[in-house]
């Protein structure tokens, strides 16, 4: 019976991975909401709010996790009404959307740039 890396597992799970991308966000002066509708459901988990008006969508999993059909509906709305919206399974892919997120807020200054 194969071992469970405990660190690794514990670094990727769910919980983690959030905690790490909110504190991504932080540093880069955005505010992460944990976001839950009481009449609306598989809404992304985290709404990231970055200067220039930029909002990020970002349904967090754990490592190899999928998100449920309804998720992946509701993200596909959102992407459809023009809003950045995400799936974050790692460490990795939290400092990509951080990182896209924040290009755009370069690109929103630029252009309102006197």
């Amino acid at each position: 019976m194969k071992q469970r890396d405990l660190t690794r597992n514990a670094q990727e799970s769910e919980k983690e991975i959030e905690r790490y991308l909110s504190a991504l966000a932080h540093m880069h002066g955005a505010i992460s909401l944990k976001y839950t509708s009481g009449t609306s459901t598989g809404f992304p988990d985290r709404l990231l709010l970055f200067a220039q008006g930029v909002a990020v969508w970002v349904e967090v999993k754990s490592k190899g996790r999928m998100p449920t059909r309804l998720q992946l509906f509701q993200i596909g709305r959102l992407r459809r009404l023009g809003h950045m919206a995400f799936i974050c399974d790692s460490r990795e892919t939290a400092e990509e959307i951080v990182g896209k997120a924040l290009r755009e807020v370069d690109r929103r200054e630029r252009r309102v740039a006197p």
